[in-house]
């Protein structure tokens, strides 16, 4: 599997509620697919960052280098990923921090 997965292109004559939120883009080589966020995985990206991940077989990483945020849901699904076997790469600073920060339970 080659190419983009999903791609939104951002247009700046567009409403800021029409405008790229997230890109996602894979390249396999050999048997190992990477996957590349960029922006902000948040919304419904969430569930399209979600179904293209889930369509890969074998192995999958997912680099986020250029992921700016993410909301709860998420960082919820790259917990998700990492929980299923999936490795991350390029993780920021910041996101880690995201991604550690466990909520305490009441």
């Amino acid at each position: 599997m080659g190419g983009s997965v999903f791609r939104r292109k951002l247009a700046p004559s567009l409403p800021k509620e029409s405008r790229m939120v997230l890109r996602i883009d894979a390249a396999t080589r050999d048997s190992k697919t990477v996957v590349f966020v960029a922006g902000r995985l948040e919304g419904e990206e969430v569930r399209e960052f979600l179904r293209a991940c889930r369509a890969i077989e074998g192995e999958l990483e997912v680099d986020l280098t250029s992921l700016r945020s993410a909301d709860s849901e998420g960082i919820e699904a790259i917990r998700e990923l990492v929980r299923a076997g999936r490795k991350l790469r390029g993780v920021s600073p910041f996101i880690r921090l995201l991604l550690d920060d466990q909520p305490s339970a009441e």
